[in-house]
């Protein structure tokens, strides 16, 4: 233990040097012992001021940098933060603030556990509810997307009423391991992702279509002048998980992880280039607004490669089960 915190202050001295005067920790997979080699480095860093999240080269290694001040450290913003630091391990911290944090959010990780499954679940049943109104309305593809959408807000949910913190590229092998006397759970988990289709070529295919998505945000962000949340580097580290679990044979984990980062940067790609249709469907058509012949930012090719072409059949025994599930989850928690 001794010698791997000394790797991980080693790794971080760019960190240190960078913010001299902040407490660090270190959050994610590294802080809860789970990481594999390629898993990047997510340290918090406390600042004087609102900061975004940057992911950066450290030698070999990735590290995802995310900043917190002061006050939200010692009273955490939402539920989902205060998990994350009462699991955190500290690096660096003269003034003791986040020592502090720490022990008190120990002390609450249980309501603050709570609190982020229900959050969570309340998700899981608002993508389950547009995927309903996508099959009404014959939008196959924002069917299948918000049934990926709502099996993963379910997967946390459940991770989180469990004290567990979900870990994106983990997050099968979490379920499996909590998934006694749960398995009909797990099971609509997997259907709501669509795992069962998890092979070599599906996770190389899925791969490929997020480097074009991450391509589109790189270039929408720099021709605004704006540093963009999805950059070179951040699909560095997405490349480099999805490799390893590819030389791993772990098929379904590798396309459950990047099933999660299909959901969450489509959600982006919505944000900085779909039309605006107004009226209630304009959260809901994430996929038809950007993939149609008028459209025509996303290929019908680039759709399928990201394994949002299901059969309706297929997405409507997915939500059945996720609803389920979730009205079962909804009385324990």
């Amino acid at each position: 233990m001794k010698g791997e915190s000394s790797s991980v202050a080693d790794l971080l001295r760019p960190v240190f040097d960078t913010y001299r005067d902040s407490a660090v920790a270190v959050v994610g997979c590294h802080s809860t012992g789970i990481a594999r080699e390629s898993c990047e480095l997510d340290a918090l860093v406390v600042t004087d001021e609102h900061l975004r999240p940057t992911s950066l080269r450290l030698g070999r290694s990735f590290c995802d940098l995310n900043f917190i001040t002061e006050k939200d450290a010692l009273n955490p913003p939402d539920p989902e933060a205060g998990v994350s630091l009462a699991l955190s391990k500290v690096v660096r911290d003269s003034g003791l603030t986040l020592s502090t944090s720490v022990a008190a959010n120990q002390a609450v990780i249980g309501e603050s556990s709570g609190r982020a499954s229900q959050g969570r679940l309340a998700a899981c049943l608002k993508a389950l509810s547009r995927t309903d109104e996508a099959l009404l309305q014959g939008e196959r593809r924002d069917a299948s997307f918000w049934v990926l959408v709502a099996s993963y807000e379910f997967a946390r949910s459940w991770l989180y009423s469990l004290e567990v913190m979900p870990s994106p590229s983990h997050l099968l092998g979490q379920l499996k391991d909590h998934s006694k006397g749960s398995g009909k759970d797990f099971e609509a988990f997997t259907m709501g992702a669509g795992l069962e289709i998890a092979s070599r070529k599906e996770c190389g295919d899925r791969l490929e279509g997020l480097s074009l998505l991450y391509d589109l945000l790189g270039s929408r962000h720099a021709g605004a002048g704006t540093q963009p949340a999805f950059d070179g580097v951040a699909f560095q580290i997405v490349r480099a998980k999805s490799e390893q679990l590819l030389a791993l044979r772990e098929h379904a984990e590798n396309y459950s992880f990047l099933g999660g980062e299909v959901a969450r940067v489509m959600i982006e790609v919505k944000g900085s280039f779909g039309p605006s249709r107004g009226g209630r469907r304009q959260n809901q058509d994430v996929l038809s607004s950007l993939s149609d012949e008028r459209a025509g930012l996303l290929s019908g090719r680039l759709v399928r490669e990201l394994g949002l072409e299901r059969p309706a059949s297929e997405v409507e025994l997915a939500v059945d089960a996720l609803k389920e599930r979730a009205a079962k989850h909804a009385r324990r928690i």
